[in-house]
């Protein structure tokens, strides 16, 4: 299904799409591996991207500055702020409650502050 739903995107979409990055551990199809590595869960188990959201890197809570959710209702997902963020500042959210889990579905082992000695 997520061929099907690239194929129907827009070439610039697609284009845009491709230069998200895909880790090869999550699938060998490159397609399949960016939709992997990018997706945001927006109902139960499914998963859809947000091109500019997937560009958001990881940091572990408390740590990260944003949180998130679908909106069904709006089709859009939807960015709250924890905290100000000053301009110019990183905006990050959690991959994940489990930093352990990063490697095997992002490939990256965490480093942000909650992480380190």
């Amino acid at each position: 299904e997520v061929f099907y739903k690239y194929e129907s995107l827009p070439v610039e979409k697609r284009v845009e799409y491709r230069s998200l990055v895909g880790w090869k551990g999550t699938s060998d199809f490159e397609v399949l591996a960016i939709f992997k590595t990018n997706r945001f869960e927006i109902c139960g188990s499914l998963g859809g991207i947000f091109l500019k959201s997937s560009r958001f890197n990881h940091a572990c809570h408390p740590y990260s500055t944003c949180t998130y959710k679908y909106d069904s209702s709006q089709g859009r997902l939807i960015v709250t702020s924890l905290f100000p963020i000053a301009k110019g500042e990183e905006i990050t959210i959690s991959y994940s409650p489990v930093a352990s889990s990063l490697y095997d579905s992002y490939g990256f082992y965490c480093d942000c502050k909650a992480c380190l000695p």
